[in-house]
């Protein structure tokens, strides 16, 4: 709530001007959103009080996934904004799926990790002596007993970020992924398979920017912003411009002079 009402605060400051010249009306935004925070505020108190009969529940859970792929499907046959199809316009307000995807991410491997948490796998190392199998033959099972696993662990996520990615959103399908995937090695899996495919991943990561030139744009304006400054670098050029005119504290409510230039 105190971090709801900050925000408040911080919207009303740097809309104003921005409300007052488009539509006439200085508090239109501020008032916008503390509706929202209204209705996020009920929301959340409706699902700290019921979740867990909601939640655990899986034919609600898997309601919840096919919806969401739904969603991701539609995203990706509507026009677009600046090239990225990651919004539904309801008029009111723009929906965007893949942020609702994160969370039923988590919520799928968690509730997976409950189930089945990864304990007494039958081949502990790839040098294991089984009775009549090869040592090639363990090899291949102790790798396909922990790739099923994670995939299983993945599904939903993986099926999330494939149609994120396709948006195109790396950053949000890489979340998407990641925080399932990190979530799986705390729960106890491991570490040295963790290693493995988290450097298969940054190598896999890499590529994928680097094959897109919108992606490795992205990438260049992140060690270049300025030479990006009206597209790609636009966001990080203003926040350094916030930080350079008012320092750690800012130059004060409704002081700010970036607004005016929008």
């Amino acid at each position: 709530i105190i971090l709801s009402a900050f925000g408040l605060i911080m919207v009303y400051s740097a809309s104003s001007y921005f409300s007052l010249s488009s539509v006439g009306n200085s508090e239109y935004f501020i008032i916008r959103q503390f509706i929202f925070v209204v209705a996020g505020i009920i929301i959340a108190i409706s699902i700290a009080n019921n979740g867990k009969r909601f939640f655990f529940k899986e034919r609600y859970l898997q309601g919840i996934y096919v919806l969401l792929i739904l969603l991701l499907l539609y995203v990706l046959t509507q026009t677009g904004i600046k090239g990225a199809k990651s919004w539904i316009n309801l008029r009111l307000f723009n929906l965007q799926p893949s942020e609702f995807a994160k969370l039923a991410a988590l919520l799928w491997t968690a509730a997976k990790l409950a189930d089945k948490p990864w304990k007494n796998p039958r081949f502990k190392s790839i040098l294991q002596r089984v009775k009549g199998l090869k040592q090639w033959q363990v090899f291949c099972w102790f790798w396909w007993e922990r790739i099923r696993y994670m995939v299983y662990m993945l599904f939903w996520p993986l099926a999330f970020a494939l149609l994120t990615f396709k948006q195109p959103d790396m950053g949000t399908a890489v979340l998407i992924v990641g925080f399932s995937f990190l979530l799986i090695f705390l729960s106890g899996f491991e570490k040295g398979i963790f290693g493995i495919t988290f450097i298969l991943a940054i190598i896999g990561g890499a590529y994928m920017a680097r094959s897109s030139d919108y992606r490795w744009k992205r990438v260049e304006s992140w060690f270049d912003p300025w030479s990006y400054a009206q597209d790609q670098g636009y966001q990080t050029v203003q926040g350094l411009l916030a930080v350079g005119s008012g320092g750690f504290f800012g130059q004060g409510f409704m002081n700010g002079t970036s607004k005016y230039f929008y």
